[in-house]
């Protein structure tokens, strides 16, 4: 079951370009959940647009 939920999960987020709000729309639950489950499943948040590795945004 772990297996399916991380696959999809990630699927949602691919196909929202990271964004969780979206990606939690998608898979019926709310963002919060989508978050403690990323958690749960160290999946790591994608970095926001536009920011460089050190966080900054140029």
């Amino acid at each position: 079951m772990r297996d399916d939920s991380l696959h999809l999960i990630a699927q949602a987020l691919a196909a929202t370009n990271g964004n969780v709000t979206a990606a939690a729309k998608q898979l019926g639950i709310s963002r919060r959940t989508l978050h403690r489950k990323m958690n749960e499943m160290n999946l790591a948040e994608a970095p926001a647009r536009g920011a460089d590795a050190s966080g900054s945004k140029e």
